[in-house]
């Protein structure tokens, strides 16, 4: 079987417009936020309203991270075999389409943040200008992202995984399923879940895609296979 078979392809790009629609909804709060100091909806105002919103905003477009992470771990390793030449071309690759937008983004983000406090200072409750901080709290609104635009956390985590790759690869290589379940066990108990750059909400779905392609799997003919046995 090929590490990239067409049916995994065709369901990659298929997949791609949904999931970002999913982001785009897991990041959409309308129930109980204010919006200029005013609660224009409040929780149980809307019944029936706050049922649908739960199930498309949690129970679906929660799907949608843990699976970006699954495909990019699965592309990742995908195509050639994976060596040093292969590791740094494409770490040049992501540098551009992943560093250099984070960190753009996340700037434009503070810059935002510290116009809002010059013009309209009442407004801001948690975030602080970069008038404001030091040198080490800017640095790290890079890393921790409480003062950045938290939602780029994919991106930092996705970036520091890459890094790690080589050794990612080395353990699903070497132990074949054995390190996978037990990252598995250690998402199911939640430990680990929230550590920044490498918390098992990120690192286990790659790994598990990127695992499909170690072994020269297509995910969508494995799963398929399973469910029939099933």
């Amino acid at each position: 079987m090929e590490i990239q078979s067409n049916s995994s392809s065709q369901t990659i790009t298929a997949l791609r417009f949904p999931l970002i629609v999913a982001v785009v909804m897991l990041h959409t709060y309308i129930v109980d936020k204010p919006i200029g100091g005013y609660i224009y909806v409040k929780g149980g105002q809307f019944p029936i309203f706050d049922l649908i919103e739960h199930v498309f905003r949690v129970e679906i477009a929660n799907m949608a991270v843990p699976l970006f992470f699954f495909i990019s771990g699965y592309l990742f390793f995908s195509g050639t075999s994976f060596s040093k030449k292969v590791y740094q071309e494409k770490l040049k690759r992501r540098f551009y389409s992943l560093f250099i937008p984070y960190i753009f983004w996340n700037t434009a983000f503070m810059l935002f943040i510290t116009g809002i406090a010059v013009i309209y200072p009442t407004w801001l409750a948690e975030k602080q200008n970069m008038l404001g901080m030091s040198l080490t709290e800017f640095l790290n609104a890079f890393w921790n992202l409480n003062q950045g635009l938290i939602p780029l956390w994919f991106i930092r985590d996705l970036m520091v995984i890459n890094l790690l790759s080589p050794l990612l690869y080395w353990l699903l290589k070497k132990t074949g399923i054995l390190f996978l379940s037990f990252m598995c066990l250690l998402w199911l108990f939640q430990i680990g879940q929230w550590l920044p750059g490498i918390g098992l909400r990120a690192s286990f779905f790659y790994a598990f895609g990127a695992w499909f392609s170690i072994h020269k799997l297509g995910f969508v003919e494995v799963l398929r296979k399973y469910g029939r046995s099933t």
